[in-house]
């Protein structure tokens, strides 16, 4: 069987489309992914992976965004592991994470920042993104259950993923 695919003819798909840029702000979202991750290059150092779907109503909502913590750096980590205390905190996870799964369906609050256009090694340039500045406190009471609401649908993402 011969492969005949053209890749203009599919250009305008879903997933093929460029993210949205997220704009500073403060936003409520779901932890939709999470996995332990190393990266390809040698010597790199394995890190956590989270992403996060923004729940907040408005043009952004079902936009996702990503984070990493390398937690196990040689030179400490601390930051990382700072970070991740944030998370799991300001969610209302404060046992000890053995299984990144363990965060999937944590609601969180973040405040957004902007990442800057930067060289990418291989050519060219990585272009600009948001990325997750810090966790903040989810306000409302309701909201600082451990898991979002047992109905809440989270696009993409399926059960039997094995990570």
């Amino acid at each position: 069987m011969s492969l005949n695919f053209n890749p203009l003819e599919h250009a305008n798909d879903s997933q093929t489309a460029e993210r949205k840029v997220i704009p500073v702000g403060e936003y409520f979202g779901t932890v939709c992914a999470a996995e332990m991750k190393t990266p390809e290059k040698p010597g790199g150092i394995p890190y956590l992976y989270v992403q996060i779907r923004i729940d907040s109503e408005g043009e952004y909502k079902g936009e996702k965004i990503d984070d990493r913590f390398t937690i196990n750096h040689p030179n400490g980590g601390d930051i990382a592991k700072m970070r991740l205390s944030a998370l799991m905190r300001h969610a209302g996870a404060i046992s000890t994470l053995t299984d990144p799964l363990d965060l999937i369906r944590l609601r969180v609050k973040i405040k957004t920042k902007l990442e800057p256009q930067r060289p990418n090694p291989k050519g060219g340039f990585y272009a600009e993104r948001a990325a997750v500045h810090y966790y903040m406190a989810l306000e409302d009471k309701k909201a600082e259950s451990t898991k979002a609401a047992t109905g809440d649908k989270i696009t993409g993402l399926e059960d039997n993923i094995p990570f």
